[in-house]
C-alpha cells in the first residue's frame, strides 16, 4: 500500500512511503535524527552526573563528621592513605563502637598547623618507610638538605649511570642496595656525590681481587686481531671475568689467554675435568659435584671445562684430613 503526503520529521519535506509509520523521507534524514537523539541522551547523562556530584559535594560540605572513606574523598587521596593519616595521629579521630570518625574542622586545622608536629603537608610515605626501617636507605628532608648553589655536591641516578656507563635500572638497584643517603627533593631522588664515588671505588677494589692482570677491550682487539662484536661473544660464551672502571671495561688476562690458547707454557693454573679425575681417582659426576657444591670458579675453553688448580687442591687436601670427610 502506498501512503502519499507523508511529512519528514527531520527536514519537513513531503514524501511517499510504503508504511504508515515511516518518519523520515531518506536514510540521511534518519541518520541525522538518530545522531541528534544520541547527543541529547549523552547530554542528559552528563547533566544527571553533574547533578549527582553537586548533590554529593553539597552533602559533603554540610557534613561535619567524616568516615575514613569520606575523608579520603574529601582530601582526594586513597583510602589506605586516609587510614595512615588517622593511625599516625596526623588527623585526630574518635572511635564509636567499631567505627572510626573524624571532624572536618580537625582536618582543616591541620593545614593551618605551623608547629613542628607532623601534618598533611609534611607527610611523605617514603620518609615514613625509611624511618620505620623498611628500607636501608636514609631519607632526609629536602628542605634542609638541598641548598641552592651546591648542586655540584649531589648527583642523580641518570648522572651516575652515564658516568660509570651502566644501565639506569642497574644503577638504581646498586644505589638502593648500598644503603647510602637518599635525598628526596621535588619528587626526585638525589645522592651525595662523595658517597657515590666512595661506593664505586669500593666496588672497583672488590672486583675479582684474585685477578691481578687485565686486558682492556682495545688490548684484546689489537693482540688477537678481533672485532668488538667478537670480543663480546667470547666474553659472554666463556664467562670471562670483567670489571668496569670509569667507563673502561677490563677482561681477565689469564682467562683470555687460555681461551685463545696463548697462555705461557709451564704456567697452567687450571685443571680440566679429566685431569682432576685422573689425579684424585674420581668419577666425572664426583668432580662436578665438588665444583657445584663448593662454588669453584669454572671457565669453558673449547669443549673442556677448566677450574683453578689451587682451589681444587686446597679443597681435596681439606677433605683428606681426618674428620673432614663427613
Amino acid at each position: 500500500m502506498i501512503y502519499k503526503g507523508m511529512v519528514c520529521q527531520w527536514c519537513g519535506a513531503t514524501f511517499t512511503a510504503q508504511k504508515s509509520n515511516t518518519k523520515y523521507c531518506s536514510k540521511r534524514c534518519a541518520d541525522l535524527a538518530n545522531k541528534q537523539r544520541m547527543r541529547e541522551m549523552t547530554q542528559t547523562i552528563v547533566d544527571t552526573s553533574n547533578s549527582i556530584k553537586l548533590s554529593a559535594q553539597k552533602a559533603m560540605n554540610e557534613r561535619e563528621i567524616l568516615s575514613p572513606r569520606l575523608l579520603a574523598e574529601f582530601l582526594g587521596v586513597g583510602l589506605t592513605t586516609a587510614y595512615k593519616y588517622i593511625s599516625k595521629g596526623i588527623v585526630k579521630s574518635t572511635r564509636v563502637g567499631r567505627k572510626t570518625y573524624v571532624r572536618k574542622s580537625d582536618v582543616l586545622s591541620v593545614f593551618d598547623n605551623d608547629s613542628t608536629e607532623p601534618n598533611l603537608l609534611s607527610f611523605s610515605p617514603a620518609l615514613t618507610k625509611a624511618a620505620e626501617g623498611a628500607s636501608p636507605s636514609i631519607y632526609q628532608d629536602s628542605t634542609r638538605s638541598m641548598k641552592k648553589g651546591d648542586a655540584r655536591d649531589y648527583t642523580t641516578v641518570k648522572e651516575v649511570a652515564e658516568r660509570y656507563d651502566l644501565s639506569l635500572a642497574g644503577t638504581d638497584k646498586i644505589l638502593k642496595e648500598s644503603g647510602i643517603t637518599v635525598i628526596k627533593h621535588k619528587g626526585k631522588h638525589f645522592y651525595y656525590l662523595s658517597e657515590v664515588e666512595a661506593l664505586f671505588r669500593k666496588r672497583e677494589a672488590a672486583s675479582h681481587p684474585e685477578i691481578t692482570e687485565w686486558y682492556t677491550a682495545a688490548d684484546v682487539q689489537e693482540k688477537f686481531n678481533l672485532k668488538p662484536a667478537t670480543v663480546w661473544d667470547i666474553v659472554s660464551s666463556y664467562q670471562i671475568p670483567s670489571k668496569k672502571i670509569h667507563n673502561v671495561t677490563y677482561y681477565s688476562k689469564v682467562h683470555f689467554d687460555m681461551v685463545r690458547g696463548t697462555a705461557p707454557a709451564g704456567t697452567e693454573l687450571w685443571y680440566t675435568v679429566q685431569e682432576a679425575m685422573t689425579k684424585y681417582g674420581q668419577t666425572r659426576d664426583q668432580v662436578y659435584n665438588v665444583l657445584r657444591y663448593n662454588n669453584i670458579q669454572r671457565v669453558q675453553v673449547g669443549r673442556n671445562v677448566k677450574f683453578r688448580r689451587d682451589d681444587y687442591d686446597a679443597l681435596m687436601k681439606f677433605a683428606a684430613k681426618p674428620g673432614n670427610d663427613k
